[in-house]
């Protein structure tokens, strides 16, 4: 009686220790937008679209996100957004956050669009808060390529 209990001891500790380190997949997040929200002197702001997938069988319940946007090798924008929303098992959703960023990263972007890079690398990274599994946060990343449209005449 007492080595079954010890038994059941060890395999409740055991299967207790491999919940507690499972973590979902992160989310996946691409860029499928970006167009400009307001325009200051000292900082300027731009409200993204993100397509988030999530490739898990299990919904996800977002609490917040917190992301960064690199652009062309340069920090570009952050932001934070915390409106929750969820994303289905396998399924995805398009995400509005606002990011802002300052003068000097405009400047860098508008060096580039001058020199005629039309097609600037980006990365965007942060983390996905999930409330439904204890708030844990879950990292994510993707490179892409942002378009910027010629002016008109070109």
């Amino acid at each position: 009686m007492r080595t079954a209990r010890i038994l059941l001891l060890v395999l409740s500790a055991t299967l207790l220790a491999g919940c507690a380190t499972f973590r979902p997949e992160a989310p996946e997040v691409r860029l499928a937008d970006l167009s400009i929200e307001s325009i200051g002197l000292f900082e300027q702001s731009y409200r993204l679209g993100l397509r988030m997938r999530n490739p898990n069988d299990r919904a996800l319940d977002v609490e917040s996100l917190r992301f960064d946007l690199t652009l062309s090798g340069r920090s570009f924008a952050d932001g934070v957004a915390t409106e929750g929303f969820t994303l289905p098992a396998g399924g995805e959703e398009r995400v509005e956050v606002v990011v802002r960023s300052d003068l000097g990263s405009v400047l860098d972007l508008l060096s580039d669009w001058v020199d005629g890079n039309r097609a600037l690398p980006y990365r965007l990274s942060g983390e996905a808060r999930l409330a439904d599994w204890g708030g844990i946060t879950v990292p994510f990343s993707r490179d892409g390529r942002l378009d910027i449209p010629a002016e008109s005449g070109e």
